[in-house]
């Protein structure tokens, strides 16, 4: 069954005595993917309707539900509702109370208050996916002011003249048989809903064009009847709805992928100067002899590279044996020579004289944080000497250049 919406330019005396009208608008390719189905045990459903209106809550009241109480009845007209468990019934997300079906009528109870003027998805449902499922548009409306009156179109051509049918054979009258019970709606008919733009179908302000289909019972959908209705000038503006309650928080979206590596910045300014460290190592006096000793030693760490100076006093007579000396740099277990002396032998034979030994040099270390033993051996040619006045000046370097 299907209730012709208050769209098009229809008059009424008075505009809200149907304060709400159901329209029930089916899309076409649902109504036509489920006629060419293979199963012939799929749900499917033709038709719904309301069994009285749904009042408003006040003439202008778009924004708020219609009015209750309960005790409105929503039928339901399809095949194949026993094709599983018992029938499940849901508009707009809202669950239906079922209160009586067949293989092809469902009654629901239906209560107004429970909806706004607005389209709903009616679904019923007796198992999961195919065949158990289908579902339509149903729309809830409230009757808009009238339209102006449209142009009578003009008259169709006369159709050609229908054959004689056969005469019957004379019967006799029957006794007159009781009154039948009402019958069930019929399964064959089916609305589709397409809305027309400005200018189209003859329409100056738009307006919905709507074709009819006859269900068979294989469900097949056969276009019986087009007709289009056009929109009337447009009413003033509603009341402003109040405002929804704010749908639940979405889920954490998931991390994005990493991002590329950025390209080298460019250098930084100058750093101020580091301090310098410096090292002072000395003795007044010091004897060595023939097997190699250290007199001076200092351990460093905390540069790069060190500048080393040393030097010590030795005493030269007569018959006096040659003395040499080394300055080493150890690190991690590598011993590193810096720089060594010479021999030095007596120049006189009479006078006893003092001769001083100087080493320098730099080192690099393994690291910064390395630590260095920085030593000065000496030795002699095979006598006892007494070495005066030694001493050992290190600097740590940033840099050697």
């Amino acid at each position: 069954m299907f209730t012709q919406p208050l769209i098009g330019p229809v008059r009424e005396r008075n505009p809200f005595r149907n304060a709400a009208i159901v329209v029930l608008l089916v899309l076409a390719c649902a109504s036509m993917g489920r006629a060419q189905t293979s199963s012939s045990n799929q749900l499917a459903i033709t038709d719904a309707i309301l069994s009285a209106h749904c009042v408003p809550a006040a003439p202008t009241a778009y924004g708020i539900p219609f009015q209750g109480p309960d005790g409105r009845t929503l039928t339901i007209q399809g095949l194949n509702f026993n094709n599983a468990a018992s029938p499940l019934v849901t508009l707009g997300g809202q669950s239906l109370t079922v209160t009586a079906f067949t293989p092809t009528t469902i009654t629901a109870g239906f209560d107004c208050g429970q909806f706004y003027t607005g389209s709903y998805r009616l679904t019923v449902s007796t198992g999961i996916g195919q065949p158990f499922n289908d579902s339509i548009i149903f729309s809830l409306s409230t009757q808009g002011p009238a339209g102006l009156g449209g142009v009578k179109g003009d008259k169709g051509d006369p159709g050609p003249q229908g054959a004689n049918g056969l005469n019957g054979n004379d019967g006799k009258n029957g006794s007159n048989g009781s009154n039948g019970k009402d019958g069930q709606n019929g399964l064959g008919h089916r609305v589709v809903n397409t809305q027309l733009l400005p200018g189209q179908g003859g329409c100056a302000n738009g307006g919905v064009e709507l074709d009819s289909y006859n269900i068979a019972s294989d469900g097949t959908a056969t276009l019986s009847d087009t007709k289009i209705v056009c929109h009337g000038n447009n009413g003033s503006n509603g009341n402003n709805g109040a405002n929804g309650k704010d749908g639940a928080p979405g889920q954490n979206g998931r991390d994005g992928a990493p991002g590329l590596n950025g390209g080298q910045g460019p250098q930084g300014p100058q750093g101020p100067a580091g301090v310098a460290k410096g090292y002072y190592k000395k003795f007044d006096s010091t004897n060595i002899t023939s097997t190699n000793s250290s007199v001076l030693s200092q351990v460093v760490t905390g540069s790069p590279a060190y500048l080393i100076d040393a030097k010590v006093n030795s005493p030269f007579a007569n018959n006096a044996k040659s003395v040499s000396c080394s300055l080493t740099a150890l690190d991690n277990g590598v011993l590193t020579t810096v720089d060594t002396s010479d021999a030095l032998l007596i120049g006189n034979t009479q006078v006893t004289a003092k001769g001083g030994i100087s080493l320098a040099g730099v080192y690099s270390a393994s690291s910064s944080t390395a630590s260095v033993t920085i030593s000065v051996s000496c030795t002699t040619g095979g006598d006892t000497r007494t070495l005066t006045n030694g001493r050992l000046n290190i600097v740590g370097a940033n840099s050697l250049n």
